[in-house]
């Protein structure tokens, strides 16, 4: 089985802290098979399975070219997808940003350009605390409100999942963000 990979942001420390707090606070791992651990919480920029390597390589380059703007995503909710009782995942929804969008727009012409199967439900940036229901149901409301985090984006990061490792999601390059003019 050939890795996977994926185009993600790091959460720094401050949205690490929060989003373990919200773990204990909904007492996540009642409900939950699988909990995230701190060094592998992030957000998904684009999943690029497993895309042949030359093709990474020449996206990865591209982006580069770009020179890809820092932003801020604000985190005051949590949310889930799946049914409400038995939900597939329990995530942290950052405020809508606009250059987060625009990113996402970039990155997938670019993989596009590259023969990258254009994902067909759009782009729905969130930050995993929990997946793969167990057998109790989830009692909390489908959404929620938190106190606010503000995570800084200053990185984009080419992620490597190792399903047997942990951390789970192995950091193989790094690019730095333009800051903002």
């Amino acid at each position: 089985m050939s890795a996977h990979y994926f185009l993600g942001f790091s959460a720094d420390i401050r949205i690490r802290d929060k989003a373990v707090q919200m773990q204990e606070e909904l007492n996540a791992s009642d409900y939950f098979r699988h909990l995230t651990g701190p060094e592998d919480f992030h957000v998904t920029l684009l999943f690029l399975g497993g895309w042949e390597q030359r093709k990474r390589e020449k996206l990865w380059k591209r982006l580069e070219d770009k020179q890809l703007p820092a932003f801020t995503l604000s985190f005051r909710r949590y949310a889930i997808f799946g049914k409400a009782e038995r939900p597939r995942v329990l995530f942290l929804r950052p405020d809508p940003e606009p250059i987060l969008a625009d990113m996402y727009q970039t990155v997938i012409q670019e993989a596009s350009q590259l023969d990258f199967p254009v994902p067909e439900r759009g782009y729905h940036p969130h930050l995993t605390l929990a997946k793969k229901a167990g057998s109790v149901p989830f009692p909390e409301p489908v959404y929620g409100e938190m106190e606010q985090v503000a995570m800084p984006v200053t990185e984009l990061t080419l992620y490597q999942v190792r399903p047997e490792s942990k951390p789970r999601y192995y950091a193989e390059t790094t690019m730095t963000l333009c800051g903002r003019s």
